[in-house]
């Protein structure tokens, strides 16, 4: 497990421990400190983890949006007029299939979701698997 998905069991137990101590400060037996302890640490582990889950998908609508702006900026061309130029700033493929857009000039090595359009690293070549399914375009600056 990846320390995002142990986060909220993390902060459940951190909750616990603070408010059982906290209780326990005031001279109460920890039989009765447990359970309002128990009590915050679950709350805390439910608001983590649907508050998460409803600002990743707040974060998606507004990823989804901007593109949507994105894309009365684009000047598409054709895919062989892209190939027979060198890979230049501001050339993305995008993927029909997934979605995804990849950067021409890609300095790692970068592919879409699906992998219809995989970029290697620093060389500037770009395997694509289904051309039809795939648009070449530029940003229009200002």
């Amino acid at each position: 497990m990846s320390g995002i998905e142990l986060f909220p069991w993390l902060l459940a137990l951190w909750v616990t421990l603070v408010s059982v101590t906290c209780l326990m400060r005031l001279e109460m037996p920890i039989s009765v400190a447990l359970i309002p302890g128990l009590v915050l640490g679950v709350i805390s582990k439910l608001s983590c983890t649907y508050g998460g889950s409803r600002l990743l998908a707040w974060l998606e609508q507004r990823r989804k949006r901007s593109d949507a702006l994105d894309a009365s900026k684009r000047m598409y061309q054709t895919l062989n007029q892209a190939r027979t130029s060198a890979p230049e700033n501001g050339l993305f493929y995008e993927c029909t299939i997934c979605g995804n857009t990849i950067a021409a000039n890609s300095t790692k090595l970068a592919g879409c979701k699906c992998r219809n359009i995989v970029t290697g690293a620093d060389t500037g070549h770009v395997q694509i698997r289904e051309t039809a399914k795939v648009k070449v375009y530029t940003l229009i600056r200002g």
